[in-house]
């Protein structure tokens, strides 16, 4: 018989799809171009979740029309 595991362990994070990280910024607007540096930011701390809520919140953006800039990783 196994003997259960009866404490805590570390959770487990699961990587989020790269299409998440699209935002679909415009060049030529400066809170976009914002947004896309807290992005890349996030990435390179390894925050996920920051980064999908700062790319959220460009493509929720109605000011504009898309033209989309990259987010490098």
């Amino acid at each position: 018989m196994t003997k259960p595991i009866t404490y805590p362990r570390p959770p487990v994070e699961l990587p989020l799809d790269s299409w998440l990280y699209e935002t679909g910024a415009r060049q030529d607007c400066g809170v976009c171009r914002a947004l896309v540096e807290e992005v890349r930011g996030a990435l390179d701390r390894g925050d996920q979740g920051a980064a999908f809520a700062a790319s959220q919140e460009v493509r929720n953006r109605p000011v504009h029309d898309r033209h989309a800039v990259d987010v490098p990783r």
